[in-house]
């Protein structure tokens, strides 16, 4: 190859980009200095569920993921008279996406404890006093008998509850 060769060859070259930098410390450092909101009747999560519910339709990879964790977990379970293999699944779902899983304990007429139902934790809700609520819609809701829920959570450290 010759000089004149390497000169009427044009030169070229390709640009990409990842979009613009995206701060990992923004807006959500907010809610370390408030409590969770208390909406006079329930608490209020400090991180949207409808905005989790869309984040896990999102991202398929994402999604592929915690759906493996969920299999697993429910592979792994040993089902009891109370919780079955698929309610425990319901469970484990909803605590990795949500990072709450709430039980009820449904009793028969004598007391006795019948079978442990899992409560979506998209609509159910802590209010004071160890009591829990469902939310059927933004103007109806349902209370739960007091001592019937198990409430599996998963800390924040920036929040009270």
């Amino acid at each position: 190859m010759t000089t004149e060769t390497l000169s009427s060859t044009p030169a070229s070259f390709d640009a990409f980009t990842f979009g613009d930098p995206v701060p990992v410390l923004d807006q959500r450092e907010l809610m370390q200095y408030a409590e969770t909101a208390w909406n006079g009747r329930w608490y209020e999560p400090p991180i949207s569920v409808d905005g989790l519910d869309r984040a896990f339709r999102s991202a398929v990879h994402h999604a592929s993921a915690i759906i493996v964790k969920r299999n697993i977990l429910s592979a792994t379970f040993i089902p009891h008279r109370l919780l079955s293999r698929a309610d425990f699944k319901r469970l484990a779902f909803e605590y990795i996406v949500f990072g709450n899983g709430y039980l009820e304990r449904v009793d028969a007429i004598g007391g006795r404890p019948m079978r442990l139902r899992p409560s979506p934790a998209k609509h159910t809700r802590r209010a004071k006093d160890d009591r829990y609520l469902f939310l059927h819609s933004w103007h109806q809701e349902h209370e739960f008998a007091p001592g019937s829920i198990f409430h599996l959570i998963e800390p924040d450290l920036s929040q009270e509850i």
